[in-house]
């Protein structure tokens, strides 16, 4: 299979369109190219999942799974059904999917929870990588053609992850004096590691 794309959508700045421009990118791609995407919410407000029409605080599994599988060995991962009103588009591949009303698109929601993700110290190693060995370990992530993440709004730990997860990087900016010296810092952050 082929390798997807991975695409980061990232701006410390909140409403940016971060989250509208991959919305309407991962409809566009499933929907009028008939490719497969995979589009990670990892802001803790969910907004992702709610433009999709999904309750995200009524997912079995979210993006909060990700980061904490890594943390377990494989023989201890137990991935339980979906909740009632909820679905994993294929609970066999671990990955805690939810499927959405458009073919070929699912969507791994983010909720609160994922605010505490800081707290948790696994002595794993580089906590920042989390994210990159978790999907690297699903092998039904390569079923994708594209893996799109929503970062959240600030430039911290969850960011970094999805940094080190993505091969590829979109920052969104409005054209504000603040909103691009606030780009300029991202880009000197990003280029440093």
């Amino acid at each position: 299979s082929v390798i997807p794309r991975r695409i980061a959508f990232i701006n410390e700045k909140g409403g940016s369109a971060k989250t509208t421009l991959v919305e309407n990118l991962a409809a566009y791609l499933a929907r009028s190219r008939g490719r497969r995407v995979l589009a990670i919410d990892m802001d803790p407000q969910g907004q992702l999942g709610k433009v999709f029409g999904l309750d995200v605080r009524r997912t079995g599994r979210s993006a909060i799974d990700l980061l904490l599988d890594s943390l377990l060995d494989d023989a201890s991962l137990d991935v339980p059904g979906p909740r009632p009103g909820t679905s994993m588009a294929d609970p066999a591949s671990g990955l805690p999917v939810t499927t959405t009303r458009i073919p070929n698109l699912d969507l791994v929601v983010a909720n609160k929870a994922l605010a505490l993700f800081p707290a948790w110290d696994g002595g794993d190693g580089d906590a920042t990588e989390r994210l990159a060995r978790t999907l690297h370990a699903f092998e039904a992530v390569d079923d994708y053609d594209f893996v799109l993440f929503d970062a959240p709004p600030s430039f911290g730990p969850l960011t970094l992850n999805v940094l080190r997860a993505a091969d590829e990087l979109v920052v969104p900016v409005p054209l504000t004096f603040l909103a691009l010296d606030g780009c300029l810092v991202l880009l000197e952050n990003v280029a440093k590691g």
